[in-house]
């Protein structure tokens, strides 16, 4: 395959080191086009047709972050959806490149006002346990999702006023106003259904997973190893492996590592890796440019971050383009919008780089603010590639302008419980998974009652620019309204993106079926080995 090479490595102040982004991180560079249908399946796979797939497989899949918990609507990270998906189908889906397509719902519909979504079951479901999956089923699930404590996905669903039986395949959600994005929503976590009969005993779904996906779960070590077993009443017959493990390693050397030796069979790769296995005729990679990105998140009511002045200084003081250079080797792009370009949300007609590297200009904002000088914690994956050198460039790049950070590396998979519900930090270095609707995206990160803006801080465009984006069903009105949502959060530095990563992915010859995700959330439901 054709490799694209970056150029030579970027120098600074900083020594730093070359690894691995998380591999969740989230645009289009590989190819492959949208399957419709009901299947949900992931379509442009750089695995073979699953003709070739043997049933009896086992696909064990290389991931570096252990999943936050068990329990779908608590679940904190949005790179959980990796190892839930599985075994908890969704009423939606997403194809490889994003288009929404069936699942647990055959057929959807708004009513004319778009303040009514009616949704029509797939009939003969069961979940894992026996239990039939019905419109009772669904009602159970939103109303938790919504009002669970600690649920992590009630932003997704706050449009949502009541979930309504109208017969035992057809359920109504009523909604507080008109919201295309809640179709997203329902393609990812929030949309994930359990088992009724699981919910009404008080199951612990932090201990057990009981949904009706492709994979029953058959062991799950926090941090090892999470393994499952194919789930043969499953309504998908494509074909899939018998066993699937996601089996978790930090270090991206130790990944690779393991590929070679025949522990696991896919994984991603740290961008400075490409060299090693780009002539190895037992390795395939393709590369992804996903809607994740590397980004700083702001708690804007803290440390004097309201302040937009103090947020542009903070973005003129950060050398991006270098680190993008020298830590992921050229294979990543840099822009101030929370969009890739060339996605429909980006907006073409402002720079992608608003608040370009700029030390004096940086100083200028922080004076005029009046705060020439200050300090910010900043939380960071403990034990993950490149985040520890890319924190340590940050924090010498803001000293230079007078910002003195505190770096407290944490547990991955305890970030968005520390920052988004505790909120017991200035800033954090992380990867924001990218969701299935960029107005999700503009809810979650951008308007002040969003579980991911911890700091509830924003502007009324932004919260009008939301409602529009979502109340509006032309889909050419909506890319404008989207595209301007995307402007005012570069603009108003709502986000502080640092780039979006190129992700090597890598997997052995034998591999049958995987493609990357535009989500950034690959699902494994034609994967296999071959025969």
């Amino acid at each position: 395959m054709a490799i694209h090479r970056s150029g030579r490595l970027a120098t600074w102040g900083v020594a730093v080191a070359a690894g691995l982004l998380v591999a969740a991180c989230g645009g289009a560079d590989t190819t492959g086009g949208a399957q419709a249908g009901g299947s949900g399946g992931s379509a442009g796979s750089t695995g073979g047709s699953t003709a070739a797939l043997d049933t009896e497989s086992t696909f064990r899949y290389g991931y570096p972050i252990t999943v936050s918990r068990l329990d779908p609507h608590k679940a904190s990270i949005s790179q959980d959806a990796t190892t839930l998906f599985p075994a908890y189908d969704r009423l939606l889906h997403v194809s490889s490149e994003g288009e929404l397509v069936a699942g647990l719902a055959e057929k959807w519909s708004f009513s004319p006002d778009g303040k009514q979504l009616t949704l029509n079951l797939r009939q003969g479901v069961t979940f894992h346990d026996g239990t039939p999956l019905d419109a009772a089923a669904v009602k159970a699930n939103i109303d938790r999702a919504k009002g669970v404590q600690g649920s992590s996905v009630a932003t997704d669903l706050r449009s949502v006023t009541a979930a309504t039986v109208v017969d035992p395949a057809t359920v109504r959600l009523d909604l507080a106003q008109a919201d295309v994005a809640l179709l997203g929503a329902l393609a990812d976590r929030a949309g994930i259904q359990v088992s009724p009969k699981a919910l009404a005993d008080g199951t612990n779904l932090d201990e057990k997973m009981v949904g009706a996906g492709p994979y029953k779960l058959v062991s799950h070590v926090p941090g090892s190893l999470t393994s499952f077993e194919r789930y043969d009443g499953h309504w998908d017959a494509t074909p899939r492996a018998k066993r699937l493990e996601i089996r978790v390693y930090a270090d991206s050397v130790a990944r690779l590592n393991a590929l070679r030796t025949g522990q696991i069979d896919a994984t991603s790769l740290s961008q400075n890796q490409v060299s090693e296995v780009q002539n190895d005729p037992a390795v395939k990679m393709t590369f992804k440019t996903e809607l994740a990105y590397l980004y700083v998140v702001q708690n804007r009511a803290r440390a004097g971050q309201g302040d937009l002045k103090v947020r542009q200084a903070m973005l003129h003081a950060i050398d991006r383009e270098g680190i993008c250079k020298a830590i992921l080797f050229g294979y990543c792009e840099v822009t101030d919008q929370p969009f890739p370009p060339g996605y429909k949300a980006f907006n073409p007609d402002i720079p992608k780089v608003l608040y370009p590297y700029d030390v004096e200009k940086a100083k200028q904002l922080l004076a005029e603010a009046g705060t020439p000088s200050f300090s910010v914690t900043m939380l960071t994956p403990a034990g993950l590639p490149i985040f520890p050198e890319v924190a340590e460039a940050i924090q010498a790049q803001w000293k230079a302008v007078g910002i003195t950070s505190s770096i407290q590396p944490a547990e991955p998979s305890k970030l968005g419980e520390l920052m988004f519900a505790q909120k017991s930090a200035d800033t954090m270095l992380a990867t924001w998974g990218g969701r299935p609707d960029p107005s999700i995206t503009f809810a979650q990160r951008g308007t002040a009652a969003g579980f991911a803006n911890p700091g509830g801080v924003t502007t009324p465009k932004m919260e009008d620019l939301w409602k529009r984006s979502v109340a509006e069903t032309d889909p050419v009105k909506r890319q404008v309204i989207l595209r301007e949502g995307s402007k005012e959060m570069a603009e108003q530095v709502l986000e502080m993106v640092l780039a979006f990563p190129k992700v090597p992915y890598v997997m052995s010859d034998k591999v049958v079926g995987f493609t990357p995700y535009l989500s950034s959330k690959p699902e494994f439901r034609t994967v296999g080995l071959s025969k």
